[in-house]
């Protein structure tokens, strides 16, 4: 007897090349992705969507091409699709969260990494994306309190510790807000915008001497920061004022004294007019023959 296999249903061929052919269309939509072809690859998804409507993963990368090409609507659509297939994606409502702050819906934002932080308590960017939506909303407690894991999950990263130093200063913990600010610079000692914020910080509690460095320093880094630029000139006033009400003190009896403070508002007074590119005074040269200010060496 000569043996056969009976034949598949046809309805079952046809599952199986549909299923084949939406991951193939699937396959291409990545491709296209991946080099930044994002309106075909979106294209290629919705046809592998067409062939397996239950296709989870398309959609969620459907939403990522669609965040891509910013229209977050559209992304938010898909990343709630996916969501629904696949319930403990917590990557999706990261996404999805992302999409939200992008339209300004700061509270969703705070809904959706929440989710995803129940999911995977591990993930810091779901920690991140809530601290600036906290922050957005003026609640600096529970942003820093965020940015702290944040710290926890990646103390290797120097953002972590300038997104809580920013809150930090918010809430008027400048001192907290220096040290973390101080990490970063260990961290990144590149970085224009950590010496700015910590010169502000030093700013605020009138240590005018160490703000001046660090705007100096942000400077030196990044020459076009006007606001560093004009944060110095307040600071090197500031100081000027400060050191003379020390002067017109009635406390300050010593003559010593206060030549010393005499002396530093000279050197205060050239450093402040060397930045501005001006002239140095007519006597600025018999002043250091006298030797009437010693700066320590190197």
């Amino acid at each position: 007897m000569i043996g056969y296999s009976c034949p598949k249903p046809l309805h079952r061929c046809i599952y199986l090349n549909a299923e084949q052919d939406a991951q193939k269309a699937y396959e291409q939509a990545m491709d296209l992705l991946v080099s930044g072809r994002c309106t075909e690859a979106v294209l290629c998804f919705s046809q592998a969507l067409e062939l397996k409507p239950d296709f989870a993963t398309v959609y969620f990368n459907r939403a990522f091409a669609y965040n891509l090409l910013n229209e977050q609507e559209k992304a938010i659509e898909d990343y709630t699709q996916a969501i629904a297939l696949d319930p403990e994606n917590a990557w999706a409502y990261i996404y999805r969260a992302y999409a939200h702050g992008v339209l300004g819906r700061q509270e969703e934002v705070v809904i959706d990494c929440g989710k995803a932080i129940e999911i995977n308590p591990k993930l810091a960017l779901a920690y991140t994306e809530r601290g600036y939506a906290y922050f957005q909303q003026g609640r600096y407690r529970e942003a820093a309190a965020d940015f702290g894991e944040f710290i926890n999950l990646t103390p290797g990263d120097s953002s972590a510790y300038y997104c809580r130093a920013i809150a930090y200063s918010e809430l008027e913990m400048h001192e907290e807000s220096i040290v973390d600010l101080t990490t970063a610079i260990e961290i990144n000692p590149k970085d224009p915008g950590a010496y700015f914020c910590r010169g502000i910080s030093y700013h605020n509690l009138n240590r005018y001497q160490q703000a001046i460095e660090d705007y100096t320093r942000a400077l030196d880094l990044n020459p076009d920061c006007t606001e560093a630029f004009e944060s110095r000139q307040i600071a090197y006033s500031q100081l000027s004022t400060a050191l003379h009400q020390i002067i017109d003190s009635p406390n300050v009896k010593k003559s010593r004294t206060r030549t010393k403070v005499q002396d530093l508002l000279w050197k205060l007074d050239v450093a402040m007019r060397e930045k501005q590119g001006l002239k140095p005074h007519a006597d600025e040269d018999d002043r250091m023959d006298k030797k009437l200010l010693r700066t320590p060496s190197k």
